[in-house]
C-alpha cells in the first residue's frame, strides 16, 4: 500500500505511515491512533485542522519520528509530549502553534531534530537546551522565542544546524560556539533578533560551516580574520550591523564562497584584492560602508561569474565593466 510501512519481523504490523501531501482534511479517524507499533508518522502537507494539539497522537508511544508540517494545528504543545520517550525527530513547521514549550519536552533525551518554524511559539528557548545531548538540528525560525544564547550551547557537540532567524533573541554570540565542530549552518538574522557584541574569533573553529547568516542585528567591532580558515563556507551574510575596520584579506582563502554580503555596515579601507581568488563568487555586496579606493583588477577578472549590480555605487570603478552587487 502506498505510504504504508510494515515490520516484517513483527507479523507485518504497520509501523510507518508516510502521508505527505495526501490531500487529507478535517481530523483523523481515531482508529489510526490504535496502531501501537507505529515508529514513524508523516502527516505533513495536508489540511488537517485541529483547534488543539491532538493528544491521541501521543498514545503512539513507540514513535521515533513525527512530522506534522504545513497543516492547521493550533494551541500549544502539550506537556504529555513526554510520553514519546523514543522520539528522535519532531517537525511541526508552518502551523499555528502558540505559547511556550512545555518543560516536559526537555525530557525527550533522544531528540536529534526539532523543527517548528513558522508558528507563534514564545518563551526562553535555551533554558534547558543542554537536556538534549543528541541534538543535531534546531530549526525554529519565524517564532517569538526570546532569551540569550547560553555558553552551554557548546555542549551540543552533535549540533549541525542552528536556525533561529526572525525571533526575539538578544545578547552576544558565546565563544563556546566554536566548540561545535559539526556545525554547518548558523542563522540568527533578521530584524526581530537583537544580537549584540562582536563575532567571536572562535567561529573559525567551526570548520564544517557552510552558511553564516547574522544580518540585521546589532553586531559591532571588526570581522575576525579567523573567518578565512572556514574552507567549507559558501554563504556569509552580515548586512545591516555595526561592523567596522578593514574587510579581512583572509576571506580570499574561502574559495567555495558564493555569497558575501557586507553591505550597510561601517567597514573602511580598500576592497582587498584577495577577493579575486573567490572563483565561485556570485554575489558581492559592499554598498553603504566607508570604503575608498578602486575595485582591484583581481575582482574585475571575476566578471565571468555573471555577478549583477554596479560597483560604482560603493567605490570608484576604474579597472573594467564588472557588474557586481556592491
Amino acid at each position: 500500500w502506498e505510504g504504508v510501512g510494515c515490520d516484517d519481523r513483527n507479523n507485518a504490523q504497520v509501523n510507518a505511515l508516510y502521508l505527505y501531501n495526501f490531500g487529507l482534511t478535517g481530523t483523523l479517524q481515531s482508529e489510526l491512533f490504535h496502531l501501537s507499533d507505529m515508529t514513524s508518522l508523516d502527516l505533513s502537507g495536508n489540511n488537517l485542522d485541529y483547534s488543539e494539539f491532538p493528544t491521541m497522537l501521543l498514545e503512539m508511544t513507540q514513535l521515533k519520528e513525527l512530522f506534522f508540517d504545513e497543516n492547521a494545528l493550533r494551541g500549544s504543545i502539550p506537556n504529555t509530549i513526554s510520553k514519546l520517550v523514543y522520539l528522535q525527530k519532531l517537525s511541526l513547521i508552518s502551523n499555528e502553534l502558540t505559547g511556550p514549550l512545555p518543560s516536559e519536552i526537555w525530557t525527550l533525551s533522544d531528540l536529534k531534530v526539532f523543527k517548528a518554524s513558522g508558528n507563534n511559539l514564545r518563551g526562553d528557548l535555551f533554558e534547558n537546551v543542554d537536556k538534549w545531548p543528541k541534538l543535531e538540528k534546531l530549526i525554529l525560525d519565524n517564532n517569538q522565542f526570546s532569551g540569550t544564547i547560553p555558553t552551554e550551547i557548546g555542549m551540543q557537540r552533535s549540533l549541525s544546524t542552528l536556525r533561529l532567524e526572525r525571533n526575539e533573541l538578544k545578547g552576544s554570540i558565546p565563544t563556546e560556539l566554536g566548540l561545535l565542530s559539526e556545525l554547518s549552518s548558523l542563522t540568527l538574522s533578521q530584524q526581530k533578533n537583537m544580537i549584540t557584541g562582536a563575532i567571536p574569533s572562535e567561529i573559525g573553529q567551526c570548520n564544517k560551516l557552510t552558511r553564516l547568516h547574522l544580518d540585521f542585528n546589532l553586531l559591532e567591532d571588526s570581522l575576525p580574520t579567523e573567518v578565512g580558515v572556514l574552507k567549507s563556507i559558501e554563504d556569509i551574510r552580515l548586512t545591516s550591523n555595526n561592523l567596522k575596520g578593514n574587510i579581512p584579506s583572509q576571506l580570499g582563502y574561502c574559495t567555495k564562497l558564493k555569497t558575501l554580503a557586507l553591505n550597510i555596515n561601517d567597514f573602511s579601507g580598500t576592497v582587498p584584492s584577495e577577493l579575486g581568488s573567490l572563483v565561485e563568487l556570485q554575489s558581492l555586496l559592499l554598498i553603504k560602508n566607508k570604503m575608498s579606493g578602486a575595485i582591484p583588477t583581481e575582482i574585475c577578472d571575476l566578471k565571468a561569474n555573471e555577478l549583477s549590480g554596479d560597483c560604482s555605487q560603493c567605490v570608484p570603478k576604474t579597472c573594467c565593466t564588472l557588474q557586481s552587487v556592491c
